[in-house]
């Protein structure tokens, strides 16, 4: 890092890294036992010993350019017919797997007769059912039910740029990309030295593109993983920069930015474009919680977003 960078980002960067745990935020107990029975319904065309099996090939037009997508085999989907434990041991283990209520899980069964899961009461079944319902849960969030961020306590570090004293540390390149330039970065630039993984990164940071902007004090890319925003389901997020800009009238704009490469949201894999609206949630609940004193506005750059005028729009709005 270049020395006395990391003190101009400290504040954002202290705030990002809040321990913090993700909540379902269900009214009652029936809620969630309506999911989880939506859930299991579902799965009732895997659950099948015998039957035709069926395949499906999408065909895909971008930039004149056509691709197929992957071919899909209900076969490979099926559960195997096995049975290597009790049901109530079987239940017993996949509430603990997928965090329900065993009587909330055994009661969804039981109201749902005609999804016969006893000739598949496996571990092949459980590990399925376990990663299935992780997805289930993230494609399902703020729509079918809504998520909060809670607070476990004010210990920070360590973290991606500080030691367990808060002390700035090294951070290894492979962190920030797999690509090197061979440019200079711009004096508000958090290192001396820039890695990269896509173009849209790269046009980012380059001083003759993206890389110098009127305003901002410092900005950096955040390393793979750095910060781990939770999603339903027990996934996680993280955004790719971090800039602080010096608005005319003294004030600081935090400014979060995801980069993608593709033309807009509609271009988005559903699972990335809601691992984002978690990171929308929590930035908004960070913005309410008294006591932060660090604001944060959160923007999505696609391929032909220029990182300047997404700034001018955020001071604009902000």
């Amino acid at each position: 890092m270049r020395k006395g960078k990391y003190a101009e980002l400290k504040a954002l960067w202290e705030t990002l890294n809040q321990k913090v745990i993700l909540q379902y935020q269900f009214k009652n107990e029936e809620e969630c036992l309506a999911l989880v029975m939506q859930f299991l319904a579902e799965q009732q065309p895997y659950l099948t010993k015998k039957g035709i099996a069926t395949k499906a090939e999408t065909l895909l037009v971008r930039n004149r350019r056509m691709t197929i997508q992957r071919e899909f085999s209900l076969d490979e989907e099926r559960f195997t017919p096995l049975v290597e434990m009790e049901f109530d041991d079987f239940v017993q283990k996949l509430a603990s797997r997928i965090f329900v209520k065993y009587s909330t899980l055994k009661r969804a069964f039981k109201a749902l007769p005609a999804l016969d899961i006893k000739p598949y009461l496996n571990e092949q079944t459980l590990m399925r059912l376990n990663k299935r319902f992780a997805n289930f849960l993230l494609m399902k969030s703020f729509d079918q039910f809504q998520v909060g961020f809670n607070h476990l306590s004010h210990h920070i570090h360590p973290t991606a740029f500080t030691d367990a004293n808060g002390q700035e540390k090294t951070v290894s390149t492979s962190n920030l990309g797999v690509k090197q330039t061979d440019f200079t970065p711009v004096e508000s630039y958090l290192f001396d030295q820039i890695f990269y993984d896509s173009d849209l990164e790269k046009d980012n940071l380059d001083p003759a593109k993206g890389g110098k902007i009127e305003g901002v004090t410092v900005f950096t890319k955040i390393p793979k993983n750095a910060i781990k925003i939770p999603c339903a389901g027990g996934n996680s997020y993280s955004p790719d920069f971090a800039y602080i800009v010096q608005r005319e009238n003294g004030d600081v704009l935090n400014f979060i930015v995801e980069s993608k490469g593709v033309e807009n949201e509609e271009s988005l894999r559903p699972a990335e474009l809601q691992k984002i609206k978690h990171a929308e949630a929590m930035f908004n609940q960070l913005q309410q919680r008294s006591g932060t004193g660090v604001k944060i506005y959160f923007a999505r750059q696609f391929a032909q977003d220029k990182i300047k005028e997404l700034i001018k729009l955020a001071l604009q709005n902000q």
